[in-house]
């Protein structure tokens, strides 16, 4: 009750902050109970048995590492893609089913970044892979600052989905493969479900966060979306600098095998060696 209620508070919030600013009390009132939630929420978690996210999990410099990478992901990502939506339909003017069109290439990227992911895991190692994966996101946001007020920029716009997709889907397999496996095996099945709220909490966070900044400057020219895509890139960036908390190279378990879809990673007690 405590995680999600802190979480919805700050989100909440957040949203607010970036339609009103925080001087209104539906902005920080929410943050500032959120954050309530969240701080009872963490002693709770050290007191229980059994606790919903063992918090130790957090101490392991890779495992925490892997998470804001995995927040910073959709984060960046899903903003920038609800923008260009928006800007299809209400710059462009295209109709929906035609502008349906465009979109399906963000995930045929994905696919392929998904697929090249594990060898590029193999060859580079997490946080070189995780890098690539972040400039290409960031490249492609980037490209999105050009597109123009009128006219069918149809190849930029698939451009920078692929160049999008393709960093997003590399990067999620590298931050997936080291918050799981820096983990003891004991807590995998945690590390993987802590994981997937991250990167939901990255996506709610991201939208309520620059959604409502690139509205206050308006839609209906390009002012707002280039602060959104702005926002975007930031993140992807933040993402990137969060890559270097992970190691280059983690060691490779005495007597295991190493695939070509899995890097195995050795955690003494605390972090990667």
């Amino acid at each position: 009750m405590t995680a999600t209620a802190g979480l919805s508070l700050l989100v909440y919030g957040l949203t607010g902050a970036g339609q009103r600013g925080l001087s209104q009390p539906t902005s920080w009132l929410p943050l500032l109970l959120g954050a309530v939630a969240l701080l009872i929420f963490v002693p709770h978690e050290r007191r229980t048995v059994d606790p919903l996210l063992p918090l130790g999990l957090l101490r392991s410099r890779p495992v925490a590492a892997a998470n804001l990478t995995a927040a910073a992901l959709p984060a960046a990502t899903s903003p920038a893609m609800y923008l260009c939506v928006l800007y299809v339909q209400q710059v462009l003017r295209i109709p929906t089913g035609r502008a349906s069109l465009l979109f399906p290439a963000l995930n045929l990227a994905v696919i392929a970044g998904s697929l090249a992911g594990p060898r590029l895991l193999k060859r580079l190692g997490a946080r070189h892979t995780l890098l690539a994966g972040f400039a290409g996101m960031a490249g492609g946001i980037s490209s999105l600052l050009a597109l123009p007020s009128e006219g069918l920029p149809v190849v930029q716009l698939l451009a920078a989905f692929a160049v999008m997709g393709a960093g997003l889907g590399v990067a999620s397999v590298a931050s997936t493969q080291t918050g799981t496996e820096a983990a003891d095996p004991e807590y995998r099945g945690v590390a993987s479900g802590v994981l997937n709220s991250a990167a939901q909490i990255g996506t709610a966070v991201g939208v309520a966060l620059l959604l409502p900044l690139a509205a206050s400057a308006g839609l209906d020219t390009m002012a707002g979306y280039h602060i959104g895509f702005v926002g975007a890139g930031a993140i992807a960036l933040a993402g990137a600098f969060a890559s270097f908390l992970i190691p280059a190279r983690p060691r490779q378990r005495n007597g295991a095998s190493r695939t070509s879809g899995s890097l195995d990673i050795e955690l003494h007690g605390r972090e990667l060696v």
